[in-house]
């Protein structure tokens, strides 16, 4: 069996934290290609290394390239720190075509790959994602995620490899990071989170159930995690309408909070904090930047004992680097480590830190404003990642290098919408429909007084 898993090596190429880390050299990285495809002969070049804090499927990582003369041409990326291959697409593509290949071949080869390459495939327990949503083209997409306990909490990243529905070639490859972050055992029951998802279904209940339900560890895009019952609507299809839309609702499974409703066309709700699910909350509570830039996060912040509390990894929005697993929090502020003692942080079902303590610690400001339930961070601004160049020298984080991912080839976040603007304590959407209602009702009083006069 062939596997790409190289040892650590010693080489630090990261300045400026206090904790050095080890990572790979560019030979190396372009070694770990090569291993990959038992092809000691492969010509790699390497591109760039990415110089930036992991959070979700970010992380340091090489990006290479095999040149157009080999069979394995494409865009590559090996992890800096463990050495191994995490992404790969092809140039070989016949995605418009019609497969040649059924689908129970099609996985038949993705599983045998992923066994290959993959050493944690074989011995754990995975969920693949439904049929539905294995065919893309003239390619088949196959989206595995590991089941961590006897409950069948899905983990937040997946194992993804897409098969040429033609040639029957590997195409593309993406391999998941192991970081959990989020409780794994529900408080709420499948039972109660579909009584609390009825009055948010897409269809007639009767006709369409919640017919796709489960339970899974659900990032934003600062992976913020948090555990969710993914609850699905997803009607039969039939000869008119073959790929019939899909509805779903977000349940978080530890306070049965609705997080996020799903409609066809991309279409996403969220809760402010709660508000718009339950009835009995306050008002939601922003957290923005100086500018005044909000900071959505999946996890909404409350109040508890008189302080503002957040998600730690929250914080990312405000440049503090975060490290956070279910066992350890501590951050990097301007090359300073601090722990989690230093901040008062608990661990609550994810990992809960006071604001404003946290604030004063990194050396920032917050300022509440109680009339709009808003706290301001002067933080500093996020700063990009650094990029390495083969000659050592240093640029920032952008397009150059990066592997060239389509939309499905990058992770399935839960990218929560900003909070609601308000003005003169309406929200952006209550101060429209206003409007509307002004109008209509101009209207019809000139229409009216038009008909007054004219009698």
């Amino acid at each position: 069996m062939r596997c790409a898993a190289l040892a650590m090596f010693s080489l630090s190429l990261l300045s400026g934290s206090a904790a050095a880390q080890s990572y790979v050299t560019s030979e190396q990285a372009q070694e770990a290609v090569r291993q990959f495809w038992a092809d000691a002969s492969l010509t790699v070049n390497v591109r760039v290394l990415y110089d930036v804090p992991a959070v979700g499927e970010d992380g340091p990582r090489y990006t290479l390239e095999v040149p157009a003369a080999s069979e394995h041409a494409g865009d590559y990326e090996v992890d800096a720190v463990s050495g191994r291959v995490i992404f790969f697409l092809l140039e070989e593509s016949h995605d418009d075509d019609p497969p040649q290949l059924d689908l129970a071949t099609a996985r038949g080869i993705a599983e045998q790959f992923a066994t290959d390459h993959y050493p944690e495939f074989p011995p754990r327990q995975w969920y693949l994602e439904p049929e539905r949503t294995q065919i893309a083209g003239g390619h088949y997409v196959f989206s595995w995620y590991w089941i961590l306990n006897a409950e069948g909490t899905l983990a937040p990243y997946d194992l993804r490899i897409e098969v040429d529905g033609t040639t029957g070639n590997v195409v593309m490859y993406k391999q998941p990071p192991d970081n959990i972050s989020a409780p794994m055992v529900p408080q709420i029951t499948l039972a109660q989170a579909l009584q609390i998802a009825e009055p948010f279904a897409g269809y007639d209940l009767t006709e369409v159930p919640f017919n796709e339900n489960v339970l899974r560890i659900a990032p934003d895009n600062l992976d913020v995690q948090v555990l969710v019952w993914e609850l699905s609507q997803v009607p039969d299809s039939t000869p008119d309408n073959p790929w019939p839309a899909h509805m779903s609702v977000l349940v978080d499974a530890i306070t049965g909070v609705v997080l996020q409703v799903s409609r066809p066309f991309g279409i996403q709700t969220f809760p402010a904090n709660g508000d718009a699910h339950a009835p009995s909350s306050p008002d939601p509570i922003s957290i923005r930047t100086l500018r005044g830039e909000p900071v959505p996060c999946l996890a909404p912040p409350i109040l508890h004992d008189g302080r503002l509390w957040v998600r730690a990894e929250m914080l990312r929005a405000f440049g503090a680097k975060v490290e956070s697993s279910r066992q350890r929090l501590a951050f990097i502020v301007g090359g300073r480590h601090i722990g989690a003692d230093e901040v008062g942080a608990e661990w609550r079902n994810g990992w809960w830190v006071p604001l404003r303590r946290s604030a004063n610690s990194f050396g920032w400001q917050v300022h509440w404003l109680a009339l709009s339930r808003e706290a301001v961070i002067t933080g500093t601004p996020k700063a990009p990642g650094h990029v390495r160049a083969p000659d050592g020298s240093v640029g920032v984080e952008g397009d150059l290098g990066r592997s060239k991912r389509s939309h499905r080839h990058r992770r399935k976040s839960v990218a929560p919408i900003a909070p609601r603007e308000r003005t003169l304590g309406l929200s952006r959407p209550e101060l429209m429909g206003f409007a509307l209602l002004m109008a209509v009702l101009l209207s019809l009083r000139w229409g009216i007084s038009r008909r007054a006069r004219a009698g």
